[in-house]
C-alpha cells in the first residue's frame, strides 16, 4: 500500500538514497530486508541522534519520534522572546470574556 502510494504520487523516481524506517515497527524481525524487496531500494533503520545524557534509555528506533519532537521543541526555546498574542495569551483573553 505504501509503495503504491509512493508510485502514484510521482515521487518514486525522486527517492535516490533509499528509505528509512523508524518507530517500534522497524524492530520487527527481518523488516528491513522485507522493505528492501517491496520498495526495490536500500532501506535502513533509524536511531535517535543528537542527544546527550542517558542515551541508553532512548537509543532505540521506537524513541525516534519522541526524541525528534523534543529536539524540535527545544530549538524554539532559543529563538528569542515569545510573541504577544500567542496561544496562552489568547486562551487567557477568551477565559476572561467568558467570566
Amino acid at each position: 500500500m505504501v509503495n503504491a502510494n509512493i508510485c502514484d504520487s510521482g515521487y518514486r523516481n525522486r527517492i535516490n538514497a533509499g528509505m528509512v524506517l523508524t518507530g517500534g515497527t522497524s524492530l520487527l524481525a527481518n523488516i528491513v530486508e522485507m522493505a528492501e524487496q517491496v520498495f526495490d531500494m536500500p532501506v535502513r533503520m533509524a536511531y535517535p541522534n543528537g542527544i546527550g545524557g542517558r542515551v541508553e534509555d532512548v537509543c532505540s528506533p521506537r524513541c525516534t519520534t519522541g526524541v525528534g519532537l523534543v529536539l524540535y521543541g527545544s530549538q524554539g526555546l532559543h529563538s528569542g522572546p515569545r510573541e504577544v498574542g500567542g496561544v496562552v495569551h489568547r486562551l487567557k483573553h477568551w477565559m476572561k470574556n467568558i467570566v
